[in-house]
């Protein structure tokens, strides 16, 4: 069985984490193994999550000229500290999840 998670709130919360020690240098949160995120790298890994999507949130508290840049940010977000870990990979569409599935897992 593969278990594929279709919401996790990770980049809002990596992100808000960056911008809240930007000028400190020191992270509070790390994807790999932080209890602060519900979805950790090694809580999918325990969780058999073979797939997982991020969703980029942006609150519609905030003013429409500083969205684009909360989005971009939470894209970096990504880059940075998802995909930098063991044996992610992006998957940008449908089909390369079934190839990824068929590829990878047992």
């Amino acid at each position: 069985m593969y278990v594929i998670d279709t919401y996790c709130d990770a980049l809002l919360k990596l992100q808000t984490d960056f911008r809240n020690t930007y000028l400190y240098k020191e992270r509070s949160i790390e994807y790999l193994d932080t209890p602060k995120l519900e979805s950790n790298m090694n809580r999918r890994i325990a969780g058999g999550v073979k797939v997982q999507f991020y969703a980029i949130f942006i609150s519609p508290l905030l003013p429409d000229n500083e969205k684009w840049q909360h989005a971009l940010e939470q894209i970096d977000r990504f880059h940075k500290d998802i995909l930098t870990q063991k044996h992610m990979v992006h998957i940008k569409n449908f089909k390369e999840i079934k190839n990824f599935l068929e590829r990878f897992c047992d």
